[in-house]
């Protein structure tokens, strides 16, 4: 058992998806999607501190609530692209609002993760020759947007985490 104490995650999602079929050609070829989620969550935390009282030690045996580790309260999601005959193509965006990344006695000792936004890209194509074969690019992070985490009560960086920009070109062949 991580913790005796139920952690609660409430939120709403609103999702969006289309294709714009029934305009002229070529704007019949274009979609887009957007996802939203709100979320809140409330943990409640054991802490276990000792305060000095003369030559006594007194244990202090408590709990305190706040979000739940690694739980944004905003994640969105959103899409533009275009299809035509075999070919698939997509501009993508996600992102992330904060997350508390460590859990202190008190608030102040809190670490947090800054809110990320990342920029991403893909394209497919069918290819002709044998059925069920595509070649495909996948471009992640275009912007090469960090992770980064933060502890204001020591007014600086944790934690940041540079991934950059990577990408996979491949063939797939679907039996």
């Amino acid at each position: 058992i991580n913790s005796p104490y139920i952690a609660y995650v409430r939120g709403i999602e609103a999702d969006l998806q289309t294709r714009f079929w029934y305009l002229p050609a070529p704007l019949n070829g274009v979609v887009m999607g957007i996802n939203y989620s709100r979320i809140s969550s409330d943990a409640t935390y054991p802490f276990i501190q000792e305060q000095q009282a003369g030559r006594n030690v007194i244990i202090i045996d408590s709990t305190r609530t706040d979000r739940l580790v690694y739980q944004p309260n905003d994640i969105l999601n959103a899409y533009v692209g275009y299809d035509y005959a075999g070919f698939s193509g997509r501009v993508s965006f996600l992102f992330q609002g904060n997350v508390i990344t460590n859990i202190g006695t008190y608030p102040e000792q809190e670490g947090f993760s800054k809110n990320y936004f990342r920029i991403d890209a893909s394209a497919r194509q069918k290819l002709p020759w044998v059925e069920g074969l595509e070649i495909y690019l996948y471009v992640n992070n275009i912007n090469s947007e960090p992770n980064i985490s933060t502890q204001p009560s020591i007014g600086g960086f944790t934690l940041e985490q540079y991934y950059g920009l990577t990408a996979d070109l491949g063939i797939r062949c679907t039996l």
